[in-house]
């Protein structure tokens, strides 16, 4: 993906949570730890032809904590019990 595209990808995946609670509830229950499943989410929950690489997931993670704060705290305000769940594309950087 180009940087548009994750940059797109990542607000529309925050916005996809923030209208689906069902979406949001499996979201708060997947492991955030193992990229390839993080990457398969997100291609799922989008429509997406393939799924983001570890490297797309970095860029949307430094785009999400950068550029889209105010609407991940709008999803994690929707529902209590997946505050703490919600934001977490936000802890995906790989080291």
């Amino acid at each position: 993906m180009n940087d548009i595209q994750r940059r797109a990808v990542a607000a529309g995946f925050v916005h996809a949570l923030a209208q689906s609670r069902e979406a949001l509830t499996e979201w708060s229950r997947l492991s955030k730890s193992d990229p390839a499943l993080v990457g398969m989410f997100i291609q799922k929950t989008l429509g997406l032809a393939i799924a983001p690489s570890t490297e797309d997931l970095a860029t949307m993670s430094s785009y999400i904590q950068s550029d889209l704060q105010a609407q991940v705290k709008a999803v994690q305000e929707r529902d209590a019990d997946v505050v703490n769940h919600a934001g977490t594309i936000a802890l995906m950087q790989q080291d």
